[in-house]
C-alpha cells in the first residue's frame, strides 16, 4: 500500500511541477512553441521530482552493490515520469488554455 501511495505521489508531484512551469513559461513572454513549453515543463518536473529519491540513493550505505547501479534506476525513473505523465499534463493544459484565448493565430491570415 505504501509503495502505491509513493508512486501516486511522485506521479502528482511530476504533473504539478510540469503544468507549473509549463504556466510560468507561458505567461513570461517567452515567445516558445507549444511543444517546447511543454517538453520544458515536463522536462524540469522529472528532474526536480528525482531529487529526494536520489538524495536517499546517494546518502545509503549500501556494500553489496555499486551505487552508480540505483543512481542510474532514479533517474530512468525521472525520465520515464516526464515522458508518461508530465509531458501530456503540461501539453494538455497548454492545449487548453490557447484554446481559452482564442486559439493560435495563423500567420498566414494577415497576408
Amino acid at each position: 500500500m505504501t509503495v502505491i501511495l509513493a508512486l501516486l505521489l511522485m506521479v502528482g508531484l511530476v504533473a504539478g511541477l510540469s503544468i507549473g512551469t509549463a504556466f510560468v513559461l507561458d505567461t513570461s513572454g517567452m515567445k516558445l512553441s507549444l511543444h517546447k513549453r511543454a517538453a520544458t515543463g515536463a522536462a524540469v518536473g522529472g528532474l526536480l521530482s528525482i531529487i529526494l529519491p536520489l538524495v536517499a540513493v546517494l546518502s545509503g550505505a549500501n556494500d553489496q552493490i555499486p551505487t552508480w547501479i540505483p543512481v542510474i534506476a532514479v533517474i530512468i525513473m525521472g525520465v520515464t515520469f516526464a515522458l508518461l505523465v508530465g509531458f501530456p499534463s503540461a501539453y494538455l493544459f497548454l492545449k487548453k488554455r490557447e484554446e481559452k484565448q482564442g486559439g493560435a493565430v495563423d500567420p498566414n491570415t494577415f497576408e
